[in-house]
């Protein structure tokens, strides 16, 4: 027995390594990040002293039962503990979880929006970084608004921990400020929405429990509400919904996790709209770049009333379930998310797709929909926009 027992113990060693050969390996994004490559083989003595390194990052992503540990550790320590193994998590009353990325507890996402980490001086700059990218835009494109969507966090202060909201009343939330000194401008009166109270009243919640993004009928009702008070359009056409099961997108974060959420789809079809979303194919003009998007749309009315302009939407994430909103009220339109911009494409793909919507495409009305995240959290995000719009 005591020679069996080393034999056993190399062989329980070995059998991750043995699994990692035939067990197919995990979803790209299952975790909300890309996992390490595989090492490649060096032929320079800088790439030799990185080898061991790149090949630890991708042993430890890729081992043999990998996945499933990983779905099992999340459930079991959810299951006994009530916990969420990312700190990028918070969890909420009554079931709520809220996203609160950071590098450490108090330079997290949350008290940066309720205003804890933004002294006057940040805001001030923050909204002469805003104010100068809306004139600049705007110069170029006179039809041009900013929708800024309230987080999660700012919707449902009140579902936030005790002690997170014992903090958050010392403080000020930045956003509702920034805003409102935009709307002061006098070119740029008019020109931006901050809907807050909306999503506050919205009946039922814009944000599932378990969701980080809003769902599409809490998305549609912010296009509706956009469409009216910035665009002073009205719909030509109905376009219904119809319920379909969800799943929150906590999973990207803890895999092994499925929350079911309360979802529904438009029915284009019905609609007389042809749509296209997520796939290289829906824009031909550019396949290289739109190929390399995560998050791009198109839609189309099929006879649309004569004269019905076309819109242009550049966004974060949160524009994927806004877009379709709006596809009543233009004959066309064009949505894209610039979260993969600056690092998915090359300077020619960027220079095809700008040409495209610039040149071909002619927008009439073009919306930048941001989270309060990318306004707030730094110029960065709206930097990268910029030199888009404008050109390299």
């Amino acid at each position: 027995m005591r020679r069996l027992a080393p034999l056993l113990l190399i062989a329980a060693l070995w059998l991750p390594l043995a699994a990692s050969v035939w067990e197919p390996g995990a979803e790209p994004l299952l975790e909300n990040r890309t996992l390490a490559p595989p090492p490649s083989l060096p032929h320079t003595w800088a790439m030799a002293l990185r080898f061991p390194n790149a090949a630890d990052a991708w042993a430890r992503d890729h081992f043999g039962f990998r996945t499933r540990l990983l779905v099992a550790y999340n459930r079991l320590r959810f299951g006994l503990f009530g916990e969420y193994p990312s700190p990028d998590l918070l969890a909420g009353k009554d079931g709520m979880i809220f996203f609160n990325f950071g590098s450490a507890e108090n330079k997290r996402l949350v008290r940066h929006l309720c205003g804890l980490n933004l002294d006057a001086d940040h805001v001030a700059d923050r909204v002469m970084e805003v104010t100068a990218f809306l004139f600049q835009m705007r110069a170029l494109h006179p039809q041009t608004y900013l929708l800024a969507i309230p987080d999660k966090s700012r919707v449902f202060p009140e579902a936030l921990p005790d002690w997170v909201q014992a903090e958050c009343a010392r403080a000020t939330p930045p956003l509702a400020k920034l805003m409102a000194s935009i709307a002061t401008v006098p070119w740029l009166e008019g020109a931006s929405l901050y809907p807050l109270a909306a999503l506050r009243a919205a009946d039922p919640p814009v944000y599932p429990k378990s969701n980080f993004h809003w769902n599409l009928p809490g998305a549609r009702m912010i296009a509706d509400l956009a469409a009216k008070d910035l665009f002073h359009m009205t719909p030509t056409v109905d376009l219904p919904y119809r319920p379909v099961p969800g799943f929150s997108d906590l999973t990207s974060f803890m895999p092994g996790l499925t929350r079911p959420i309360a979802e529904s789809t438009p029915d284009f079809a019905a609609a007389g709209i042809r749509a296209c979303q997520n796939e290289a194919a829906c824009f031909p003009e550019f396949p290289e770049a739109a190929g390399r998007l995560g998050h791009l749309s198109r839609f189309q009315q099929v006879s649309p009333a004569p004269g019905r302009p076309r819109l242009l939407i550049l966004s974060d994430s949160f524009g994927t379930a806004l877009a379709p909103g709006f596809a009543p009220y233009f004959a066309e339109v064009w949505h894209f998310s610039m979260n993969d911009l600056a690092t998915s494409l090359t300077p020619a793909q960027r220079s095809a797709m700008r040409q495209a919507i610039f040149e071909q495409f002619q927008p009439d009305i073009i919306l930048h929909a941001y989270t309060e995240t990318a306004i707030l959290w730094g110029d960065s995000y709206l930097e990268v926009v910029r030199r888009f719009v404008v050109g390299e």
